[in-house]
């Protein structure tokens, strides 16, 4: 399964930003977005980091949701008796 991670960080965060984006497991991202953090808060920064941050969750998130449903109507038609 996976799981979404946010990181916010500066110009003077850099280091321990790309840090954990290199320890973090996979599918990952990394966004640099040229806003501080008031700037993610309101327009136009919110809706840039809104955006990429809706479209990692349509791209992984919704994918294992849409597998293991799948996966699981798969076994619940075979668990069914057939009718004679």
């Amino acid at each position: 399964m996976n799981t979404a991670v946010a990181l916010r960080g500066s110009s003077k965060t850099t280091i321990p930003v790309q840090a954990a984006f290199d320890r973090a497991g996979e599918p990952k991202k990394l966004v640099t977005l040229p806003y501080d953090t008031v700037g993610l808060y309101s327009e136009p920064g919110l809706g840039v980091a809104m955006r990429h941050a809706i479209a990692w969750y349509d791209r992984y998130l919704l994918a294992d949701a849409k597998a293991e449903a799948e996966a699981e109507a798969e076994a619940l038609s075979r668990a069914r008796p057939r009718s004679p």
